[in-house]
């Protein structure tokens, strides 16, 4: 719908309210990606699978997971030595 500046504040608000609901954990996983934040996706939808890993949800947060792909290295990240 457009209304990426209202879902933000409502998925918050829906976090607080429910913390560990794996489907507003989906949703704010989606908004994130939307707004740009691939690595709190990433957070929301690695939850689910931690906490449910057997459930559709998880299998859900799996497929989101693929499609971001592998999370980035960390920028201090240390070569391992030969």
């Amino acid at each position: 719908l457009n209304r990426l500046g209202e879902a933000q504040p409502a998925i918050g608000e829906a976090i607080d309210a429910a913390p560990m609901d794996p489907q507003v954990r989906l949703e704010a996983g989606v908004i994130a990606v939307l707004d740009g934040r691939d690595e709190a996706a990433r957070g929301h939808w690695q939850q689910i699978v931690d906490a449910l890993p057997s459930s559709d949800e998880a299998e859900t947060a799996r497929g989101y997971l693929a499609q971001l792909g592998p999370a980035p290295e960390a920028d201090n990240a240390v070569e391992p030595s030969s």
